[in-house]
């Protein structure tokens, strides 16, 4: 096996395993500090009607429905290249990582009705969903795209998809710590698929 996706693999261990920690941080042991600090720190900023309408927006664009539609565009894009078990791989990771994060929510990230500053009831899931969905496709547009453009699709994509998961927090339905839970799956996942096209490059490279 590679030392690359060795380390790969190790990374999405490691990354699996942190992400258990925030879940028993979060969930285990009560709500995370952080959470408290982190929003009253955003609380005076985030205050502003116009950035929360701009953030639900583009929150709205990793609803389920335009979400799919994303997915079938980048993977039909990959097959037409001539790349179906890459498509195959891309398609694979972003389902992993959806279902993964859905069924933690039903199963272990049950909802919760917490107290925050001096805002009513928030309820929120653990993980956030609409973090694990941007992240995740991040990764598969970067996994796609050909060495000359991947710089460009990393950062476009990257910061894209860090603002539509800060909009969770903009729009007051999560806390910080779901937001962690959402990055650790889509990046584990992410980490897996990426040391499985680096295993088997001809048939998984990107053009």
């Amino acid at each position: 096996m590679p030392v690359a996706v060795r380390r790969l693999l190790a990374a999405a261990a490691a990354t699996a395993f942190l992400t258990f920690l925030v879940y028993l941080l979060a969930r285990r042991a009560g709500t995370a500090w952080w959470d408290d600090r982190i929003l009253e720190i955003l609380a005076g900023r985030l205050n502003n009607w116009r950035l929360r309408e701009t953030a639900g927006d583009l929150r709205t664009a990793f609803d389920i429905g335009p979400y799919t539609v994303m997915v079938l565009v980048l993977v039909g894009s990959v097959i037409r290249r001539g790349r179906p078990a890459l498509a195959g791989l891309v398609l694979t990771m972003l389902l992993a990582a959806n279902l993964s994060t859905w069924a933690l929510q039903k199963r272990v990230g049950v909802e919760r009705v917490i107290q925050i500053l001096d805002e009513p009831e928030w309820l929120t899931y653990w993980p956030s969903g609409h973090t694990t969905a941007p992240i995740a496709l991040a990764i598969a547009a970067w996994m796609v795209s050909t060495a000359r453009w991947r710089p460009f699709v990393a950062v476009t994509c990257g910061l894209i998809a860090l603002a539509a998961a800060a909009t969770n927090l903009i729009v007051r339905v999560h806390v910080p710590s779901d937001l962690l839970g959402g990055l650790g799956v889509a990046v584990t996942w992410g980490l897996l698929a990426v040391a499985a096209q680096r295993m088997w490059p001809r048939q998984l490279g990107a053009t």
